[in-house]
């Protein structure tokens, strides 16, 4: 193995910080405020070229890269009591980020260039995305309909702008592994407009009973990305109860359901100067639905015990969709939906406190969880499924059953 090219890193790294808020009571019905904040984390650790040896022992020389980032953001908001019952936000939000390299090892760190790759090189910059600006406005409503029954609704739209490194090369990787595709963009760096919506419902149906349920939905455009994620949407709803019996025995639930899909475009190949004529389409949608019961007694054996329980079971799963959309090779087939990827957890915990004086309690408790999983990825790991040349190791998908007791006394010093 080759040695280090250094003793130490010395590393350093410089953090710059300002902010600043201003509010305005306009009359008694509009408050205003207006803040800005600006972050700077400047790194001026050296660069320093890093020998390894791959798999088949070929020395392959990497350089790590010291990024820094500089952040500045600006909020304006004005929030309006329409009247009693009734509140309205308005909201704008401004993000400006500034990413670069500070020495010239990591940004002229160039691969190998191919004949494929000829001409890459534009200008040097360990950085594929040198800046980027958001641009967001927020609003919310807030409407009492009746003492017992509370409604708010929000949307928000946000577009973020990101200016893109025509020539980047990620320098810690070896040799012409460094290159991106032409038209590649990771998702959270890339342009994106997003719009979210939510609303909820609040009822206290009575003195004792109180009943939440909201809900958001979420769509991303990723309208500037060739290649990588193309637009991605999810959706939640999610239901609590709180009902209590007495000051001291309360019981409570609650369901959520969560889907989220994503629409990726990728190609075969590798070519970092002209896009790639074989396309594939491949879309993810994950699925989680979990439901929950949980209680409280206090004042339980003279006021000094109290008991706990706890008792929740979710289900995940995950699906893959995989379509060929354009392709210069015949033999290159089409390919499907994958098997559901799932999870499913059961939990059930209950635990007792009691308190012998104000110093000191003893806590004991039993937990229970229950874990089944299914993976057609590790039928790859199976005798007769492995790729050629591969041993089978026989993994399997997790699956467990824990059953734990505890016992701890707990003394506060005072």
């Amino acid at each position: 193995m080759p040695g280090l090219p250094v003793g130490s890193f010395d590393g350093r790294v410089l953090i710059k910080h300002a902010d600043a808020r201003l509010t305005h009571q306009w009359g008694s019905a509009i408050n205003l405020s207006a803040g800005f904040k600006y972050n700077e984390r400047d790194n001026t650790s050296a660069s320093n070229t890093y020998t390894w040896l791959d798999l088949g022992g070929e020395a392959i020389e990497t350089v790590n890269i010291p990024m820094s980032n500089k952040r500045r953001q600006f909020d304006a908001a004005a929030d309006w009591r329409i009247d009693a019952r009734q509140r309205l936000h308005l909201g704008y939000e401004y993000e400006h980020i500034d990413r670069w390299c500070g020495n010239a090892l990591a940004n002229n760190a160039q691969g190998e260039l191919s004949t494929t790759n000829a001409g890459y090189y534009v200008f040097a910059s360990c950085v594929q995305v040198p800046k980027d600006t958001e641009n967001k406005l927020v609003g919310t409503y807030r409407f009492q309909l009746s003492d017992k029954l509370a409604f708010n609704a929000g949307y928000t739209h946000a577009d973020r702008s990101a200016d893109v490194n025509p020539s980047f090369y990620n320098p810690m990787q070896g040799n012409n592994q460094g290159f991106e595709n032409y038209g590649y963009l990771a998702f959270f760096d890339a342009s994106r407009r997003e719009n979210l919506f939510k609303a909820g419902l609040t009822w206290q149906a009575t003195d004792k009973l109180s009943i939440d349920l909201n809900g958001r939905r979420t769509k991303d455009s990723y309208y500037d990305s060739a290649l990588g994620v193309q637009n991605g949407d999810s959706g939640s709803a999610n239901l609590d109860v709180d009902y209590s019996l007495s000051q001291n025995v309360s019981f409570g639930g609650y369901a959520s359901w969560q889907k989220r899909s994503r629409d990726l475009l990728t190609a075969s190949g590798r070519n970092a100067v002209a896009p790639l004529a074989t396309l594939w389409a491949n879309t993810l949608t994950d699925r989680d639905n979990a439901i929950g019961l949980n209680g409280r007694q206090k004042g339980l054996w003279k006021g000094k015990f109290e008991l706990s329980e706890d008792f929740s079971y979710g289900l995940s799963k995950s699906k893959y969709y995989t379509t060929l959309v354009q392709n210069i090779n015949p033999a290159v087939g089409n390919t499907g939906t994958s098997p559901n990827i799932s999870s499913e957890l059961t939990q059930f915990s209950v635990t007792g406190k009691y308190q012998f004086d104000a110093a000191s309690q003893l806590l004991v408790g039993y937990l229970y969880q229950r874990l089944k999983s299914n993976d057609y990825y590790y039928n790859a790991y199976q005798y007769g499924f492995t790729p050629t040349s591969l041993l089978p190791t026989y993994m399997q998908a997790p699956n467990y059953s824990v059953n734990t007791v505890f016992v701890a006394y707990r003394f506060s010093f005072r």
